[in-house]
């Protein structure tokens, strides 16, 4: 064989073996869509809520925390108790 057809035929191999690295690579890409379709319409939003129940529970107990303290005055209690109903109700 004749080194122009050796490098052609080494040529080929490389443009088969690029051809089936992009075919592989296409069908990943394609089968990531439905993916990447649930866990935006499914787990992003129960991961926000997940969000927003820690933070209500955070302002909860920092209410409860609150309260403890012996010398709080009436204004400050009703605030403590106007906190937790605010987080409850979020």
């Amino acid at each position: 064989m004749k080194i122009g057809q050796k490098l052609i035929g080494a040529f080929l191999m490389v443009a088969m073996i690029c051809a089936a690295v992009g075919g592989i690579g296409w069908y990943g890409i394609n089968s990531l869509d439905g993916s990447v379709d649930e866990i935006g319409g499914q787990s992003l939003p129960a991961v926000q809520a997940l969000l927003t129940m820690d933070a209500s529970l955070v302002e909860c107990s920092a209410a409860q925390k609150a309260l403890l303290n012996p010398y709080l005055d009436r204004e400050e209690v009703t605030k403590a108790y106007g906190s937790i109903e605010t987080a409850l109700a979020a």
